[in-house]
């Protein structure tokens, strides 16, 4: 797991197609998920956020309406709104049982929901960077060839560049074939011989 890890972090070495396309994923994913999952958070507690300010007005409008029903009878003494007026009290009982659920159950977006999204950011663009620096290595080219990424319209035909033409065979001043050393460690050779052409 160190070693995935260090490999993963480290912008030394080379990396070939194969893990320049699976490694990535590894923290990505996971962390796609988690940002996801705060998301929806976020969203939910907006929703509780508006809904509990829509019963507060509605709470409102009630409380005006049973002041000027009794301001009438007050005045008049014909007409009854006794029936209307418990009606309205019962439906602002309603109306804050229900405010008083949504706020049980709704707190304040967290600071820390914010921090764990900015260091997933950092890390995702941070390892995006290190898979593009190795690929630049496998082709004999310098990690700040990276650069271009940042370029645009440049970046979509660097982006094929790095992620569909094969590396450099044999070892170069980077380090040696990631293919020759996948080829070993399944064979026992010490040639690259056909990998070339699966990877």
């Amino acid at each position: 797991m160190w070693d995935f890890l260090k490999e993963l972090f480290s912008y030394k070495g080379r990396w070939n197609r194969l893990k320049f396309w699976l490694y990535p994923l590894a923290i990505t994913i996971p962390s796609i998920i988690i940002i996801l999952v705060i998301a929806s958070t976020f969203a939910l507690n907006s929703l509780n956020h508006y809904r509990g300010d829509a019963i507060d007005a509605q709470i409102r409008n009630n409380e005006s309406m049973i002041l000027t029903l009794q301001e009438f009878m007050v005045e008049d003494n014909i007409w009854d709104y006794s029936g209307e007026i418990e009606v309205l009290e019962n439906e602002i009982k309603s109306l804050r049982e229900e405010k008083n659920s949504i706020d049980s159950t709704n707190s304040d977006f967290p600071i820390i929901y914010l921090i764990i999204l900015g260091i997933l950011y950092v890390l995702i663009i941070y390892i995006n960077i290190v898979s593009n620096i190795k690929r630049f290595h496998d082709l004999w080219k310098s990690g700040w060839y990276t650069l271009l990424v940042f370029v645009p319209f440049v970046n979509l035909f660097v982006f094929i560049w790095i992620a569909f033409f094969r590396g450099t065979q044999g070892p170069n001043m980077y380090g040696p074939d990631p293919l020759w050393s996948l080829h070993n460690q399944s064979t026992g050779t010490t040639t690259p011989s056909s990998v070339y052409d699966d990877l």
